[in-house]
């Protein structure tokens, strides 16, 4: 209400009495609240009496998701209010003059195919307007990293985050020619020395120096011999020691100060010592350790993927063993610095990738197995430290690559499967703690790797060419759009 001001005039031997009422402008319709002011003056008292009427509010406007999702190409959302005969003004942002939108009564349906923040009230004659609120919907969708092709017959299958690394079996990126590894920073590609003479399967950034470690089943970098594993100083190639006599599939750094770095894979030698499928690269000593013993079984599969506990330091490995340092273990173990441990009875079938959550330290864990600790996984179980879960019912085909978002605890997996718990998801799915869902239409390949990126975007490599709606090449990104 405007503020009132009464000029009082003492008069003697009568009485006058002054009525005024007032208003004032709402967001669109007046205030019609009314007060009366009634004053009588005489010789001796002045007496004032005040008068509220109170008018009820209109019920503030509420949200919900009337259809879609937010992995999905739009997401339909209902505003209304509860108020008869009110009416619904709204914005797609933040609400102003020139972009508020009237609604033709006391409920609408937006359809939004990007990320928005909607705000929204209520107006009703003879009622105040209801409160302002709003809410934020972030929807997420493909984007391309690569246009074109990347080579004859190509596959992406590792990525490490920082700048974005790219390896797998490719000749060039977006026109840049590249040997089977690239850098990306900002739009700009890099071979990163010339590449390496074969195929990578494992890269990782050493969070110590921010030097890349990548492993294959090469056997020069940038024109220098290294076996199988090699380090990019952001300059020139390294190699670690006398390398490996067979591929390296897996790449985990030991903790975050010493660049002392964990590899697995198909090998049986590291650096001229006996460690089958697991060895330890001493950044102190420039050389290379066994981990526990002379590593798996012999006549075992390859040893696939590893992942190191941030908060104790335990190292995970899995792969196609039935024992590591002596220690029978099917498929999956764990060391502690000190042991090797089995994870009760591991899987029935190989375990291909691996995924701690630091809040939880509980270990996620992909592959062609069925089965973990006796019970039914389907290709993706959870290994909380002290028996086996799957996220409700998993997939119906093989899971290569892991990704966790802890920040938003969300799981991501991918592999060749088309369906996640029932629901058609081509190639790769997300888990949100209760529910998975497709991401969009999916992935037309088998996906191969995932990375995160400290945007919370996700990498995804394989062998494709096509992510969602989009010509993607074996490269794609799912972000906010």
């Amino acid at each position: 209400m405007k503020k009132i001001v009464l000029a009082l005039v003492p008069l003697f031997l009568f009485a006058a009495l002054i009525v005024v009422s007032g208003c004032e402008d709402s967001k669109l319709f007046p205030d019609l609240t009314t007060t009366t002011l009634a004053t009588t003056t005489t010789l001796a008292t002045t007496t004032t009496s005040t008068t509220t009427t109170t008018l009820p509010q209109v019920a503030a406007p509420a949200f919900s998701v009337a259809s879609g999702s937010f992995t999905q190409p739009t997401l339909t959302v209902t505003i209304e209010t509860a108020t008869p005969g009110a009416n619904i003004y709204y914005s797609l942002g933040a609400a102003s003059a020139s972009s508020l939108k009237a609604a033709a009564g006391s409920s609408v349906t937006l359809t939004l195919d990007r990320s928005k923040t909607v705000t929204a009230f209520a107006v009703k004659p003879g009622y105040e307007d209801s409160q302002t609120v709003s809410a934020t919907y972030e929807l997420y969708g493909w984007s391309q990293v690569v246009s074109g092709s990347i080579g004859d017959d190509p596959c992406v299958y590792a990525l490490a985050a920082g700048s974005l690394y790219v390896g797998g079996e490719f000749t060039s990126m977006d026109g840049t020619t590249v040997l089977d590894i690239a850098g990306l920073t900002g739009s700009t590609w890099s071979s990163l020395g010339g590449g390496v003479g074969s195929v990578v399967y494992a890269l990782a950034v050493d969070p110590a120096t921010g030097e890349l470690y990548t492993g294959g089943g090469f056997t020069t970098a940038g024109g220098l011999s290294a076996n199988r594993i090699a380090k990019w100083n952001g300059a020139t190639w390294e190699a670690l020691g006398s390398g490996m006599n067979d591929e390296v599939l897996g790449i985990a750094f030991k903790d975050q100060t010493s660049s002392n770095m964990y590899a697995v894979g198909e090998f049986d030698t590291a650096g001229g010592l006996t460690a089958r499928g697991i060895a330890m690269w001493n950044a102190g000593t420039s050389s290379w350790e066994t981990v526990g013993g002379g590593g798996v079984n012999i006549g075992a599969d390859p040893v696939y993927a590893c992942v190191v506990d941030p908060n104790t330091g335990d190292l995970y490995i899995g792969g196609g063993f039935t024992s590591v340092g002596g220690v029978g273990a099917n498929n999956i173990a764990k060391w502690d610095g000190t042991t090797w441990e089995a994870l009760g009875s591991g899987t029935n079938d190989w375990v291909r990738a691996l995924a701690i959550d630091p809040a939880t330290g509980d270990l996620y864990v992909g592959g062609d197995f069925t089965t973990a600790g006796g019970e039914t996984v389907n290709h993706v179980a959870k290994w909380n430290g002290t028996t086996w879960g799957g996220p409700n019912i998993g997939m119906n085909n093989n899971v290569y690559a892991i990704a966790l978002d802890s920040a938003n605890s969300v799981l991501y997996v991918g592999g060749s499967f088309t369906s996640a718990d029932g629901v058609p998801a081509d190639r790769i799915a997300s888990f949100n703690g209760t529910t998975w869902e497709a991401l969009d239409a999916g992935i037309d390949g088998r996906v191969e790797a995932l990375c995160l990126d400290s945007a919370g975007d996700l990498y995804v490599g394989g062998y494709f060419l096509r992510a969602g709606p989009l010509s993607a090449c074996c490269l794609a990104k799912w972000g906010k759009k």
